[in-house]
């Protein structure tokens, strides 16, 4: 199929990725699908995962990086990475003096969630395990982008469950802290999504190149 793919003039792989992570947490093969196919276009697209599955569905990307416990039914899906949420709050919090917290440290604090309609898979696997443990977080609206979320934590808006990746984007007034081990496992993670009726020369190489990046799974 790379040779196949070297022998087209030209063409263009969608891949898109979920923006509840960091770029960090998804493999870059953006260089290797270049040295394999120089004369194809590798474009990305940030949105939802939900969005984005229904994207693959309709063809209009390729493959993509999405969060797991999303609806995917009718796709191939693989495993990248799995790992705890940690607790993003403000530096001057209460809590922040604590070196790991658990959920009961949460309770009544106002805590940023996403709406169902965002991704219901992951929205009802997170409300099993409230429910599971007797916890009753106290909401507020979430804004979709994480930049503005850490912006509001940092004026003592709230906190926030986010991926670990998150830690890379940097913000005062904002810290993290792990989840104690048996708050841990409620977990987060990232699988690459496509369908397998997808006739694209390139993207199975692609695939290739994303398995032989994959960070090391992890568990609580």
């Amino acid at each position: 199929m790379a040779r196949a793919a070297r022998g087209v003039e030209s063409g263009q792989l969608v891949i898109g990725y979920t923006t509840v992570f960091d770029r960090s947490a998804i493999p870059d093969v953006s260089e290797g699908f270049r040295l394999r196919f120089p004369n194809w276009q590798l474009v990305t697209k940030g949105k939802h995962s939900i969005s984005l599955v229904r994207d693959i569905k309709n063809g209009v990307v390729d493959a993509a990086f999405i969060g797991l416990h999303t609806e995917t039914q009718g796709l191939a899906v693989e495993i990248i990475h799995e790992a705890p949420l940690v607790v993003a709050l403000p530096t001057n919090h209460r809590l922040a003096k604590k070196r790991r917290l658990d959920f009961d440290d949460l309770r009544g604090e106002p805590m940023f969630w996403f709406e169902r309609r965002l991704n219901p898979g992951f929205y009802d696997y997170c409300q099993a395990f409230f429910e599971e443990i007797g916890f009753k977080p106290n909401v507020i609206p979430e804004p979709l982008d994480h930049h503005i979320l850490l912006g509001l934590i940092a004026q003592g808006r709230g906190v926030a469950l986010i991926s670990a990746s998150l830690q890379n984007v940097k913000r005062n007034g904002v810290i993290f802290r792990a989840m104690k081990d048996e708050s841990q496992k409620l977990s987060i993670g990232i699988a690459v999504a496509y369908s397998e009726r997808n006739q694209s020369p390139a993207l199975h190489p692609f695939l290739e190149l994303v398995r032989a990046n994959m960070l090391v799974p992890t568990t609580g």
